[in-house]
């Protein structure tokens, strides 16, 4: 189903809901509220989806890094890094990257919000 039709639903329920409890119907009221709790819910999930997606995206494109760097060194030092390293040493980075990738993006959308609310 494409996003615009879901946002279409969503939004019709919305309003069906707005409208109940413009009526006085208290029951409109903790279903508009569960609908609120499941509409979180469901951005983080897909928040949390998307970020297990670029870490793995990111892992299969450091991983091969790491393997070629056996080429490039001599064998005594590359098994003296290995014996220092952890053995998931390429994972830890991979998720230390997309750590540092998401703050940079979360303060690069904080400023902008606080921009255009400044401006409004």
């Amino acid at each position: 189903m494409p996003l615009a039709a879901l946002i279409g639903i969503g939004s019709r329920i919305w309003f069906a809901l707005v409208e109940a409890i413009a009526e006085g119907n208290i029951l409109a009221r903790f279903r508009i509220y569960y609908f609120k709790i499941g509409l979180i819910w469901t951005v983080i999930l897909i928040k949390v989806y998307i970020l297990k997606l670029c870490i793995e995206y990111l892992w299969d494109k450091i991983s091969p890094l790491f393997d070629s760097i056996q080429v490039v060194m001599p064998p005594m030092l590359f098994e003296g890094i290995q014996r220092v390293l952890p053995d998931n040493f390429g994972e830890c980075l991979t998720v230390i990257i997309a750590a540092k990738a998401i703050s940079f993006f979360f303060s690069i959308s904080t400023k902008f919000v606080s921009f255009v609310t400044s401006t409004l």
